[in-house]
């Protein structure tokens, strides 16, 4: 195995849920992702969806941020922010609006994220903000997540 390959072994992957699609979620995920500096202490995979997160890179104006969509963790991008989604669907995006569809998604996103901490398969996760009130549902009975 050369250097480079090893080192990529080496480094920690770190789930971020995506949380509420109508959040400050995407906004402060890419902000805090969008230096590339990054990628060389850990592989951040965010759990949720590639095209609400163009989305939100062309709304905020972030054509700086890049991210590689994934499909599962077999192969993450060790140099890059990987987005692993979670649905394939498209979603209605209306941003700082309270509603099930935004509360649907991110327990999609953190489920999805959940398991695969719980299999070994990230080191870690980080969670964005959810609304607390329109994520319950049968499989989430929860005044909070953290």
């Amino acid at each position: 195995m050369d250097k480079e390959s090893k080192s990529h072994k080496q480094k920690p992957l770190i789930g971020i849920t995506m949380g509420d699609i109508n959040g400050i979620g995407p906004e402060v995920i890419i902000k805090a992702l969008e230096n590339s500096k990054i990628t060389q202490h850990l592989t951040p995979i965010i759990y949720g969806s590639a095209k609400v997160l163009s989305f939100y890179r062309k709304q905020l104006n972030r054509d700086n941020f890049n991210f590689s969509p994934i499909n599962d963790l077999s192969k993450p991008y060790h140099r890059k922010v990987n987005v692993l989604n979670c649905w394939e669907e498209v979603v209605e995006i209306n941003p700082g609006q309270d509603n099930a569809i935004g509360g649907q998604y991110a327990f999609k996103a953190l489920e999805a994220a959940t398991n695969d901490l719980k299999e070994g398969k990230i080191a870690a996760l980080v969670t964005a903000p959810i609304n607390k009130l329109n994520i319950q549902n049968d499989d989430f009975k929860f005044a909070g997540h953290t």
